[in-house]
């Protein structure tokens, strides 16, 4: 993902990192805490306490709202109009 966003791509190391995603940014996060970022999930939001809202397929073969830490989350990448073709 980091290539394919570019320039619009963010790496993510604390809460504040997510202060300028959007609804609907990509992001980029570790699945099942093995330490490798091996899955991708739509962002909707933040807590203050540092939970992620995400909305994520192909987990349970099903789409389901999930609530993740940052911790999880290694960047997230925008999709620019100049992207689009």
């Amino acid at each position: 993902m980091q290539t394919y966003f570019g320039k619009n791509f963010s790496l993510v190391n604390k809460l504040s990192d997510l202060d300028d995603a959007l609804r609907a940014d990509w992001l980029t996060l570790d699945f099942d805490d093995d330490g490798i970022k091996d899955h991708t999930a739509m962002f909707l939001g933040k807590y203050f306490d540092g939970r992620i809202v995400t909305i994520e397929g192909n987990t349970g073969n099903r789409v389901a709202i999930r609530h993740r830490d940052v911790s999880d989350i290694y960047g997230y990448g925008h999709i620019a109009s100049d992207m689009v073709k």
